[in-house]
């Protein structure tokens, strides 16, 4: 039992710290894809100006 326990506690520090990891990454993804927007709309304007 007591094995069972600690193989739980570390599947939830594993999941806790894959859920950071995963928060993380969505943010940087967030920056670039806004990044890239402004960057389309920019070049949209310089090619119908």
């Amino acid at each position: 039992v007591a094995i069972d326990n600690k193989i739980e506690q570390a599947m939830d520090l594993v999941k806790s710290h894959l859920m950071y990891a995963v928060r993380e990454e969505v943010e940087v993804l967030k920056e670039q894809i806004k990044e890239l927007v402004e960057k389309d709309s920019q070049l949209n304007r310089w090619n119908t100006g």
